[in-house]
């Protein structure tokens, strides 16, 4: 997980921070943990809409957007998988079609019977009409109360980076911080659904410009039960 956790350590904010005088892009601020921490073989799907940050409100209808996000994760071995996410902008802030995508892991790494701790390097790209416009990196710290069976709740700290992709005179980047609180509740054998709130700080260095965003969302997912 080393290169991993570098490598991720590097993205969910290109998404977070594309400034300077390029038009504003969105990006997914969720988590959206599992009901338990998956087991080998294991895989979920999730598929759902919220609100996502601009990374430059100043120049947009609104300050967040609503958009869809999937997210597909699967577990390579008990209490270790890797996600792939992606999300789309659906609002009308902005003419422009924008998009990304994420991919990270997620290692347990304190596993008692009522609660567990997590890490989740991730790295993400973002997209404006079409053209590849950053990357970033997150490493989301997560707690789950896990002592239902059917319901965890969580929460999570994670601090991002990001940069333009376009080389200028001047590095355009910045950096934040993505708090997570939510649940997952397993409403099926294989049927679950979570409801999640995050709260996001972005610093905009370039151009020297601070925003705050609440962003809710709910995610219905599937879980597929593998065999060992």
């Amino acid at each position: 997980m080393k290169l991993n956790q570098i490598l991720s350590f590097l993205i969910i904010v290109s998404s977070l921070i594309s400034m300077g005088c390029t038009s504003s892009l969105v990006y997914s601020p969720t988590i959206n943990l599992p009901v338990r921490p998956m087991t080998q073989k294991q895989a979920q799907f999730l598929g759902g809409v919220g609100y996502f940050p601009e990374t430059r409100p100043e120049v947009t209808k609104e300050k967040t957007a609503f958009g869809g996000e999937a997210t597909f994760r699967m577990a390579l071995c008990d209490h270790y998988s890797l996600q792939f996410k992606g999300w789309k902008d659906l609002s009308e802030n902005r003419r422009d079609d924008r998009f990304g995508f994420s991919f990270g892991t997620m290692a347990i790494v304190k596993n008692s019977p009522n609660y567990k701790l997590s890490i989740s390097p991730t790295a993400a790209l973002v997209f404006g009409d079409g053209s590849l416009e950053g990357g970033g990196a997150g490493m989301p710290f997560s707690f789950w109360f896990t002592k239902f069976n059917s319901v965890n709740l969580y929460a999570s700290v994670n601090p991002v980076f990001g940069v333009r992709a376009q080389v200028r005179e001047k590095r355009e980047w910045g950096w934040g911080i993505i708090t997570n609180i939510g649940t997952s509740i397993l409403v099926k054998n294989h049927l679950t659904i979570n409801l999640e709130l995050s709260s996001v700080k972005q610093v905009n260095v370039y151009e020297d410009k601070r925003n705050n965003f609440l962003c809710p969302s709910v995610n219905i997912g599937y879980l597929f039960h593998g065999k060992k």
